[in-house]
């Protein structure tokens, strides 16, 4: 008996084996092109999307393919099927890339990827601010690299210079849904260097923070407000800046706020800093040259920070998240809280204060701990 239902069961079963989508499910992998970058474009009033494979996939160059569409939906869908037989595979996505004239197409872009059954929300973000996301993907290409290596690039060193950082897609909706606005990092084409012969013909800079609101970007953050940025939101790690002949690099820096009873926001920002480069012969284990240095560390960033909340007050938006921050350090609320609508305009307290942890000067050494203390800035805004 138990013998028959089995043999019943069995086509039931049959149908009901394998997972994904069939098409895929039974080809070899290497049969599947697989996406590693994706670039949007508008011309022509159309859609115009361009992707792009990864050059690690079976060690081949990587291939470029581009088609259009009247929607992002239908470009994509034509780029399936009229360009690689229905063999394209987003499941290794790892880059969106979007040009400037399709900005406004972003909007669609984040829904394409929430909705996708194959690209993750860990899919980085990026705008370029000039030129466009084709032509971008096909200068960058050659034998050995191609786009998709070049922005992760972007993504792995960026924070390591104070450069940026890149958010992902999930990162971008959970902001916009949290606090109405939310930052993208942007990047620009520039000319490669040709040290060997097929090298790219274009490299991949990073410019600054672009800032979402209501669905259209709303500016583009300069250096120094992309620097201030990511100070406020801890996000910067190894900032390197010059002072006077004199290198250093941030190794750590960290943001606190909190709110008084009058409105005020306080901002405590405590960074520690490495001398890689002395070149104006300052005696850095000197108390109080040391201390000197430290507070001009200090000023410069306390520069970036009042360039940031500026920013962030003329766009009516908080990009750096502080109306969250102060949520989190009083959970039950105080007496004179600020709304999180009325933080970009708020009247901010600073304090930044920066030490020299040491340098790499062995004839010139620095105690394990700097003295942080002295080296401070204080503002109001």
């Amino acid at each position: 008996m138990r013998r028959r239902i089995l043999l019943a069961l069995l086509p039931v079963l049959l149908l009901l084996s394998g997972c994904g989508d069939r098409r895929t499910a039974i080809r070899d992998v290497r049969d599947l092109e697989l996406i590693s970058t994706l670039g949007v474009d508008k011309r022509d009033g159309q859609i115009v999307v361009t992707a792009s494979t990864g050059t690690d996939v079976g060690e081949k160059p990587a291939k470029v393919f581009t088609a259009a569409g009247e929607s992002l939906a239908l470009a994509v869908e034509h780029l399936r099927r009229s360009y690689t037989k229905g063999e394209a595979f987003f499941a290794y996505t790892e880059h969106v890339l979007i040009g400037p004239d399709a900005w406004d197409v972003l909007p669609a872009a984040l829904d394409l990827v929430t909705r996708s059954t194959d690209m993750r929300l860990g899919v980085n973000l990026f705008l370029l601010t000039e030129g466009t996301a084709e032509d971008l993907m096909v200068n960058c290409q050659c034998d050995s690299t191609g786009v998709s290596d070049m922005l992760a690039a972007v993504a792995r060193e960026a924070p390591r210079f104070g450069m940026g950082h890149v958010f992902t897609c999930g990162d971008v909706l959970s902001a916009l849904a949290q606090r109405g606005c939310a930052l993208v990092q942007t990047v620009r084409q520039a000319p490669a260097e040709e040290l060997s012969e097929g090298a790219p013909k274009a490299s991949v800079e990073t410019g600054g923070f672009a800032v979402l609101k209501d669905g259209r970007v709303a500016g583009i953050a300069t250096r120094e407000e992309t620097a201030g940025m990511m100070l406020l939101m801890n996000l910067s790690e190894n900032q390197t800046v010059a002072l006077d002949g004199v290198t250093v690099e941030l190794t750590e820096a960290t943001a606190r706020f909190d709110a008084r009873a009058s409105g005020e926001i306080a901002v405590e920002v405590a960074a520690a800093a490495t001398v890689v480069e002395n070149a104006a012969g300052i005696a850095v284990s000197d108390p109080d040259s040391r201390a000197l240095l430290e507070r001009k560390i200090a000023l410069l960033l306390l520069g970036q920070i009042k360039s940031a909340l500026s920013r962030a007050e003329s766009l009516e938006a908080d990009v750096c998240d502080i109306g969250r921050s102060l949520a989190l350090a009083h959970p039950l609320g105080f007496a004179g809280q600020p709304a999180v609508r009325d933080v970009p305009g708020a009247a901010y307290s600073l304090r930044v204060t920066a030490a020299i942890t040491r340098t790499y000067d062995v004839a010139d050494p620095v105690p394990l701990t700097g003295q942080g203390e002295k080296g401070a800035g204080n503002a109001k805004r």
